[in-house]
């Protein structure tokens, strides 16, 4: 009888597998979840991004190797609240890609950077250079029609 009760109150007082799903759904913000899954919150998604851009650059094999190393850009204008162009903010955006996936050599992965760092010093550290396309003259390509 005393092994009954006892596991009875056990059961009662334990936490289901629903309740224990809840608790750990409870510490989502709200606007984090997605219909199959969880996304990161925006402040662990520019925690992530400041801890990239601190992280030390892989290595890349040089192009001999067959190794390609692209710069691609795009920008974006977002107008939430109107349609008439006014107020609109312009966004640049650019990735480095490099071909084939395993001529980027990682020493180490990307560790948590905890401390918060001012725009400023993060454009100084993320900073890439452009440089211009000098289209080259060739013969019989270069009229002007």
């Amino acid at each position: 009888m005393y092994e009954k009760l006892k596991n009875q109150l056990i059961n009662r007082l334990s936490l289901s597998q629903e309740q224990r799903v809840r608790k750990l759904l409870g510490r989502e913000e709200r606007g984090d979840r997605k219909p199959l899954g969880f996304a990161a919150s925006n402040g662990n998604t520019v925690q992530y991004e400041i801890s990239a851009v601190y992280h030390p650059q892989p290595r890349i094999l040089s192009s001999e190797s067959g190794t390609l190393v692209q710069y691609v850009g795009d920008n974006g204008d977002i107008n939430a609240h109107t349609l008439d162009g006014n107020n609109t903010l312009h966004v640049m955006a650019m990735i480095k890609i490099v071909t084939p996936k395993d001529a980027a050599l990682y020493d180490e992965r990307i560790q948590k950077f905890t401390s918060k760092s001012c725009a400023k010093e993060l454009a100084t550290i993320s900073h890439v250079s452009l440089l211009a396309y000098e289209k080259p003259i060739v013969p019989g390509y270069n009229k002007k029609f």
